[in-house]
């Protein structure tokens, strides 16, 4: 095991908290959404622990009289969210109720979805998906920060890089022989 090394070698990872990430997407839907919501919920790929960490804190965060529907995307990309909606759609055409939000476990693939959702053929559905929040994660500067700032995406979820933290853990230990932990999460910021 990792911790036999021991204190003499910098061992460690560096992660993303997704279990975070999915509940300040939590925060952020019951914070927008009127009472009684329904949101389309486009995960990543279900063989991805990061997008099962992800909705599970979503879903222990999010108001309990929000409905959550979800669908999964094969990646995280523009392309897959379109695919994903579609997939879905094919079963919600024939429904009558409404979906205000889309929510994506990216930026990208929120985009996908939502452009998507508004490519159908019933204008009664494109007006609704118009009107619906749209909500991920990633906020890079110079396109999902860009995003909420002109108003496409209602929020997004800050997901800080990694390879700093791990610098600057590494050079604490290499400068100061300080040991590196084993499991270092950077936490999600709402945007």
């Amino acid at each position: 095991s990792a911790r036999e090394w021991g204190p003499g070698l910098p061992l460690g990872t560096v992660s993303m908290d997704h279990g975070n990430i999915g509940q300040t997407q939590g925060a952020q839907l019951s914070k927008a959404l009127p009472p009684s919501a329904s949101v389309l919920v486009v995960t990543g790929p279900s063989r991805s622990s990061a997008a099962q960490e992800r909705l599970r804190g979503l879903k222990e965060t999010v108001r309990p009289d929000i409905q959550l529907q979800d669908t999964e995307a094969g990646q995280r990309s523009e392309a897959a969210g379109i695919i994903a909606f579609n997939s879905w759609y094919g079963l919600f055409k024939s429904r009558s109720e409404t979906i205000h939000a889309i929510l994506g476990q990216s930026d990208d693939v929120a985009v996908g979805a939502r452009s998507a959702a508004i490519a159908v053929s019933n204008p009664q559905h494109v007006a609704m998906f118009e009107k619906a929040l749209l909500f991920g994660v990633g906020a890079c500067a110079g396109y999902g920060r860009d995003l909420v700032d002109q108003g496409k995406l209602h929020a997004s979820v800050v997901a800080p890089p990694t390879a700093g933290t791990a610098i600057d853990l590494l050079a604490r230990f290499w400068k100061e022989g300080r040991p590196v932990p084993l499991r270092t999460f950077n936490p999600a910021t709402p945007y």
